[in-house]
């Protein structure tokens, strides 16, 4: 019986080793996986400032749409600084 009961200490402590290196792998897999599918939103956001400086060298003034005036550029002070 104390082989048996030294054997299930041995897996359990073997287990305990394992579960927190586990747990940083999964940890660490997430956190890459939410930096891939986070990384387009900045060309997205650099496309939008391309369009508003566009309009604003067309002489339309800073708006996305022309006739349209609402606020949307998240980077005003660099749109307004490749402005002539």
């Amino acid at each position: 019986m104390p082989r048996v009961l030294d054997s299930l200490l041995a897996r359990g402590a073997r287990t305990l080793r394992i579960v927190p290196r586990l747990a940083l792998v999964l940890t660490m897999a997430l956190a890459l996986r939410v930096h891939w599918m986070s990384f387009v939103a900045p060309h997205d956001d650099a496309y939008i400032t391309f369009r508003y400086v566009e309009n604003l060298f067309a002489g339309k003034g800073l708006v996305y749409n022309e006739g349209e005036r609402v606020f949307g550029v998240s980077t005003p002070s660099i749109s307004r600084g490749w402005a002539p």
